[in-house]
């Protein structure tokens, strides 16, 4: 098994984008979500859990919605939570936000 590290990391705009995508052949488990507000400005962001064949963020995927966070200040969640390959973590925000996933990757025997 291997140990915990950054699976992903990006800066999520209105445009939002793909943080992390669980690698063929692999499942991943992400422990912990970072996002961080470098800003001088309250901003909000939603993050998606999508499922490979939903191929796209819904309203049936969101984990977190619309949550606000303050200008340069850190939101930290234990997620735990276990993705498939082709799974991935999508992140959007009002503004720029920097968004960390974190977890442990393994090969599917």
């Amino acid at each position: 098994m291997a140990g915990y590290k950054i699976l992903g990391q990006e800066v999520a705009d209105s445009s939002g984008i793909e943080v992390y995508k669980v690698p063929d052949g692999m499942e991943a488990v992400i422990s912990t979500l970072t996002v961080s507000n470098d800003t001088e400005q309250t901003n909000t962001f939603t993050i998606y859990f999508v499922k490979a064949e939903d191929e796209v963020p819904a309203r049936k995927n969101k984990m977190h919605s619309e949550v606000p966070i303050p200008p340069n200040e850190v939101y930290a969640a234990t997620i735990g939570i276990t993705l498939a390959a082709g799974d991935f973590v999508w992140a959007v925000s009002d503004d720029e936000v920097i968004v960390h996933c974190y977890g442990r990757e393994e090969r599917l025997k």
